[in-house]
């Protein structure tokens, strides 16, 4: 009776120590979504995009295989719960974005992975996460970096609409890309693949969650060991459904368009309802 009495307060325990890690990260959420918010609100450049896209139309098809690989493996930590991918398991889908930047040894990777809310939730937002890759073994082993709530009010009228995957990309290569590229005088992209090395470090990526003594290589395999120990289990998943599928009803805001007379006061209409926006997504269409 004792023991069982002992596993119940353990179980209580670890159930307690997960709700406080995952408050802790809403937290974190909502402090980078303020940050993120306002670099958000000054997004205009669209030839910026089309040379990125020019650079992903040339590219794409030497790591193409590669982007495959990492959304297998984040559909492998989805299906397996592990607590830092199972908000995915709850949205419209998710993709790794097309733009994929390597160090020079191809060794490490940066990209994001960029994931859709439900068009029925009550929020207006996405989400785009930064996602290191780290090849071991031939194996390519992910972790998740910063993350940025993308607020969808400022890019287009209806903001309980949910982004295009189009615009969430353009929103992850505005928020998470431009400290590894820069463009020269054509306006080609020149990858800076020394800053993938700087950013993929083990520390920069799990902090103080192990201990870093060894090898690089050995304390990435300790990282990854140390996530995937970090599992929901069945209560608490539960709870998550309940919270996701049964949220408390939210009055919606009417949706204003930018008319002629506002335009005459120096209102702005929002990127994504631009006419540039729309040509440069039907030029993109064709290629």
């Amino acid at each position: 009776m004792l023991k069982i009495f002992i596993g119940y307060l353990q179980k209580k325990m670890l159930n307690q120590q997960l709700k406080k890690e995952i408050k802790m990260k809403k937290i974190h959420y909502i402090l980078f979504m303020a940050s993120c918010i306002l670099s958000c609100g000054s997004l205009k450049n669209i030839d910026y995009e089309e040379n990125i896209h020019e650079y992903i139309n040339k590219n794409y098809s030497t790591y193409s295989n590669i982007r495959k690989q990492l959304e297998d493996e984040v559909s492998f930590k989805i299906d397996h719960k592990l607590q830092d991918y199972i908000g995915l398991s709850f949205k419209t889908g998710f993709k790794i974005d097309e733009l994929i930047l390597f160090n020079t040894s191809n060794t490490k990777l940066f990209t994001t992975l960029n994931s859709l809310n439900s068009s029925q939730a009550s929020g207006s937002s996405d989400l785009v996460q930064g996602l290191y890759g780290i090849k071991i073994k031939n194996k390519w082993h992910i972790y998740l970096g910063a993350n940025c709530i993308a607020m969808r009010e400022g890019y287009k009228y209806n903001k309980y609409e949910p982004f295009t995957w189009e615009e969430l990309s353009f929103v992850a290569h505005d928020n998470f890309f431009r400290k590894y590229i820069a463009f020269d005088s054509k306006g080609r992209v020149i990858i800076n693949h020394d800053k993938v090395d700087e950013y993929a470090t083990p520390w920069n990526i799990g902090g103080t969650a192990i201990e870093h003594n060894g090898t690089e290589e050995e304390n990435f395999i300790k990282l990854t060991e140390y996530f995937e120990s970090r599992k929901i289990d069945s209560v608490e998943y539960q709870e998550l459904l309940d919270e996701i599928y049964n949220p408390e009803p939210k009055k919606k805001d009417p949706i204003y368009k930018v008319s002629w007379w506002d335009k005459l006061w120096g209102a702005e209409v929002p990127i994504f309802e631009t006419k540039e926006w729309k040509e440069f997504i039907k030029e993109n269409e064709k290629k």
